[in-house]
């Protein structure tokens, strides 16, 4: 397996920091049942996360999240991109993302003007800016991202599946509910489509 931080990320560390200094709010967070859970200190190494399978065929590893380690203010994934695979046009209404380009290259269309990034890039997301990205190939990008804010994380639960469980498609009416309180919109998704990423 690989590993997946070889490059140093003491200035995508700073980053993570930086978006969490701003915040007010008291360090714990609420599951789906309203349950408070602390939040916790962790290192989470590369290989580490809540496996799943995005929409039951990509890999993908929940690392920070009300549900991993109680956090409050971000959610931290990360995932690998193949060769000719692409993250489907979408936005996020209310949060700001940042993409770490750990390794390869993606040709990121952000508010309709695509331009490469490479290795170690950081991509920076303002919310409600359409962002889109695809692997020109020839090797698997592998990717960080962050948001400043753990709604996300709804979305990426509700279309995968645990690692090694099957993938079921959520009905119409849960998958917009979903989207709803997730804060994303995908302007390709009819009513039974999930998140493209």
């Amino acid at each position: 397996m690989a590993i997946w931080f070889r490059v140093p990320l003491l200035g995508c560390a700073a980053i993570v920091a930086a978006a969490c200094a701003h915040s007010q709010r008291a360090p714990t967070s609420e599951l789906g049942t309203g349950e408070r859970v602390p939040a916790r200190a962790a290192i989470i190494a590369a290989t580490e996360g809540e496996a799943r399978l995005l929409r039951g065929r990509k890999p993908i590893l929940i690392k920070v999240d009300p549900a991993t380690v109680g956090s409050h203010h971000l959610f931290v994934g990360s995932e690998r991109v193949p060769p000719g695979d692409s993250l489907g046009r979408h936005q996020h209404l209310h949060e700001e993302e940042m993409l770490y380009l750990h390794r390869g290259v993606l040709d990121v269309t952000l508010a309709g003007r695509t331009s490469r990034a490479e290795e170690g890039a950081v991509v920076f997301i303002p919310e409600a800016t359409h962002i889109a990205a695809r692997n020109p190939g020839p090797d698997t990008a592998e990717i960080v991202y962050v948001f400043n804010e753990p709604a996300f994380a709804l979305c990426m639960r509700a279309f995968s599946s645990p690692a090694g469980q099957p993938y079921t498609e959520p009905s119409p009416d849960s998958g917009n509910a979903v989207r709803v309180a997730c804060h994303m919109r995908d302007p390709s998704a009819t009513n039974n489509a999930s998140p493209r990423r």
